[in-house]
């Protein structure tokens, strides 16, 4: 009998804990990183991150700030209600950086003194190791102007296996919102196969700036991501 009280009141312990544990504004992001692999340079990549409210009480964001000039992070609202999320979109410029790079925005909230840090990396694509690559995408940039729309908003572009092995394509991250995106499903070595991305609404052509990440099967999971812009969206800055 001793041993039943005893087991009820540790229960009973861990629960109190974790609903204390949770007393207040908390904020959970899942997950907190995100790699977008290669990268062409002079070129925009943007990657949207949700912040929830998890506590009992409103999540107020005070302030978003990137670690350099070269990243934006704009955020749709800065109070959460329990429950809800808010959208922060990561926007990279590339420029002329060359090697992997990690970069990191800080969020200051009103449920932690310290602000939460979160982190992506990507490699530009040089002449160097271009020819390292298992896949050669062309062009490395959809650019959609007015014309497209004729076209129901499409625009197609060519993807080689410059490996031996079959190459089959994984969608990591994509602006669904905005375009649907086709990738072919297996590529043979040394052959060219064509992609597709289809805008849900011809209107979005004036002016946006969006990407969408890929993830092949290979032994690295390598992974690239294409940038996406409408006629008037600024490509990079040099």
């Amino acid at each position: 009998m001793k041993t039943v009280i005893k087991s009820i009141f540790i229960l009973a312990l861990i629960m109190f804990a974790a609903q204390t544990s949770q007393a207040g504004p908390q904020m959970k992001i899942e997950p907190p990183t995100f790699d977008f692999g290669y990268v062409p340079q002079q070129a925009k990549v943007t990657h949207q991150f949700w912040l929830k409210s998890v506590g009992d009480d409103m999540l107020k964001i005070i302030s978003v700030k990137p670690g350099c000039g070269c990243t934006k992070a704009p955020l749709d609202k800065k109070e959460i209600v329990v429950g809800d999320s808010a959208r922060l979109e990561i926007i990279f410029d590339t420029k002329k950086y060359k090697g992997k790079m990690m970069k990191s925005t800080r969020i200051q909230t009103n449920a932690e003194e310290k602000p939460v840090m979160l982190r992506f990396s990507a490699r530009g694509i040089t002449d160097e190791n271009r020819a390292t690559l298992p896949i050669m995408i062309d062009p490395p940039v959809l650019r959609f102007d007015p014309g497209d729309t004729d076209n129901g908003g499409q625009l197609q572009f060519k993807i080689t296996n410059k490996s031996d092995q079959d190459i089959e394509f994984k969608i990591i991250d994509s602006p669904e919102r905005w375009c649907k995106v086709q990738l072919p499903p297996t590529i043979s070595p040394g052959q060219t196969a064509s992609g597709r991305v289809t805008l849900r609404n011809t209107e979005t052509v004036k002016k946006f700036a969006k990407s969408f990440t890929i993830e092949l099967n290979d032994k690295r999971k390598t992974r690239f991501t294409m940038p996406l812009v409408g006629n008037s969206g600024e490509v990079g800055g040099k």
